[in-house]
């Protein structure tokens, strides 16, 4: 079964206004996908948002993401990725059951 999804990074988002950009897409998302790694402030920020509008969120980071969690995300399970196949596996799977559950997009 395949999921039908438009993805949208949130750095490829169109307009000069990055962070208005940024907020536009999110609102237009049924659901978001949010790797914390490394914890930049634009993708913090951009997970807010998504938490504010009451976005579905699915976070995935690199090994280690989960045990530096700064404490507004501490209740919020952060899957992990690697590079091996199983991981791969694991994350695609994830992933198609976190879009297959979503609400149809407008």
């Amino acid at each position: 079964m395949q999921a039908d999804a438009e993805v949208v990074r949130g750095v490829a988002a169109l307009g000069q206004g990055i962070v208005f950009s940024i907020r536009e897409e999110t609102a237009r998302a049924s659901d978001v996908l949010v790797d914390p790694t490394g914890y930049k402030l634009n993708v913090c920020l951009e997970l807010g948002m998504a938490a504010t509008m009451g976005r579905d969120t699915l976070l995935f980071g690199a090994p280690g993401t989960a045990e530096r969690r700064f404490a507004a995300i501490d209740k919020c399970r952060i899957h992990t990725y690697g590079a091996d196949h199983a991981s791969r596996g694991f994350f695609r799977e994830q992933v198609l059951g976190f879009v297959r559950r979503a609400p149809t997009m407008l």
